[in-house]
């Protein structure tokens, strides 16, 4: 049996960062933000998620913009 493994701050560019192993597969996350909205845009009761999934080889698959919601 493979024990899960999952380590924090690996990328150094990001404001947050963490890597999960288990199985043989491993999953990177990041998080960047948050970032300065004009005074016009700007709406104080939502938040925005951006997601971007990429392979780690490879050409990505189809994007995942019909899955979002305004």
């Amino acid at each position: 049996m493979i024990v899960p493994t999952a380590t924090l701050a690996d990328l150094h560019g990001a404001d947050g960062s963490t890597t999960y192993s288990r199985d043989g597969y491993t999953v990177i996350g990041a998080v960047n933000g948050p970032l300065e909205v004009g005074r016009r845009d700007e709406l104080p009761q939502e938040a925005t998620l951006e997601v971007h999934i990429r392979p780690a080889a490879g050409v990505g698959s189809t994007s995942l913009s019909p899955y979002s919601s305004p």
